[in-house]
């Protein structure tokens, strides 16, 4: 499942591929949306979506078949709107991984 993202990835031009941590991200987050959102809508309600999960303390946890549907969205999206939300979660998700003290160095 985490293919189907990197293929995406390449598709759309960019180099810094994104890891199995930021695909559970997207998974994760895209599992709080509801199913009635139209594409139009959808990068800023799953940014929120993502901003949401940040703040939660413990592990994401997803199966293969959720990212699988996260980038079956994904590829509906304009280019510009999925590099965005992509772009998005690879920074959240490095915020994360620097704790405080490293950040002084």
């Amino acid at each position: 499942a985490n293919e189907e993202l990197t293929t995406l990835w390449l598709q759309l031009g960019q180099k810094q591929l994104p890891s199995y941590r930021h695909a559970c991200a997207l998974a994760t987050a895209h599992k709080s949306l509801p199913q009635s959102l139209l594409t139009s809508g959808l990068c800023g309600l799953w940014m929120e979506q993502l901003e949401a999960l940040a703040c939660q303390d413990g592990p994401l946890t997803c199966r293969p078949s959720d990212i699988e549907q996260a980038v079956q969205l994904l590829v509906k999206m304009s280019s510009d709107d999925a590099v965005l939300l992509i772009q998005h979660v690879m920074a959240l998700c490095d915020e994360q991984l620097q704790p405080e003290e490293y950040l002084e160095m």
